[in-house]
């Protein structure tokens, strides 16, 4: 798989024109894609990648069970199994809205999730490459975000649940902790 940068057609989103901020593109681009990357940040889109069809085929093409995180999803399936490049070039213009699907951030968080799990459950080697801390990390603090917006939306046992999951992931965090205390 190839696959390149993409710019805001709105104009700038989290304080920058481009999807992959600058310098990590140029970076991506210059010393390659790791699995790190991939695993960091949701960097891969699908319109603006080329996969090899027999490739695609090879990995069982797109999980149909996935709505939102299904670009995460194909990209740590073929990094794990074939090379990866990056190109440092926008080729795509993204369009965010109210009705875009990604807006749902409960989906998109539990999504997550399951791309996370389902990648250490199929390439074991992963938590090598990952390292289980970063691993933790990242699955707690999608529980803490789905704490918060559950919160947030009057699903008070909904946000217990997930705070007491990001807890128990990281059971050293203080403001996970405070979190839960302060929602008994």
């Amino acid at each position: 798989m190839v696959f390149g940068n993409g710019a805001y057609l709105g104009g700038p989103e989290h304080n920058r024109e481009t999807i992959i901020p600058e310098g990590k593109s140029r970076r991506l681009a210059q010393q390659g894609v790791k699995l790190v990357d991939l695993f960091d940040k949701s960097i891969v889109r699908l319109q603006a990648a080329l996969i090899s069809r027999e490739y695609l085929e090879a990995i069982g093409g797109l999980d149909e069970n996935l709505h939102i995180c299904m670009d995460l999803d194909l990209a740590f399936r073929l990094f794990m199994r074939y090379p990866v490049t990056y190109l440092d070039r926008v080729v795509f213009l993204y369009r965010k809205h109210e009705g875009n699907i990604g807006r749902n951030q409960e989906l998109r968080l539990l999504e997550n999730i399951r791309v996370i799990e389902k990648l250490l459950r199929e390439f074991p080697e992963s938590r090598d490459l990952l390292g289980m801390r970063r691993i933790a990390h990242r699955i707690a603090y999608r529980y803490y975000r789905l704490a918060k917006g559950r919160w947030k939306a009057g699903d008070r046992g909904g946000a217990r649940e997930a705070i007491r999951k990001a807890t128990s992931i990281c059971p050293f965090s203080l403001k996970y902790r405070l979190y839960q205390l302060r929602w008994i």
